[in-house]
């Protein structure tokens, strides 16, 4: 998970079949990122292979309160 802020940790799960979950941290590569006008960010990610040549990937954000 990569921390947000001092508050919240998001992360991102995959799956190929909605039964399993596993983290998809190292799936993930970073394709763009922006500066919005008012400081927030713009941020695309793309997911690489050997998961981006499935038939079907399912993604999900996990937000823990702390």
């Amino acid at each position: 998970m990569s921390e947000v802020d001092e508050n919240v940790e998001v992360g991102v799960l995959f799956s190929t079949d909605l039964a399993s979950w596993q983290d998809g941290t190292a799936c993930l590569e970073l394709v763009s990122k922006e500066t919005l006008d008012d400081d927030r960010e713009w941020i695309t990610w793309g997911v690489k292979p050997p998961l981006r040549d499935e038939p079907r990937v399912f993604l999900r954000l996990q937000a823990v309160a702390h």
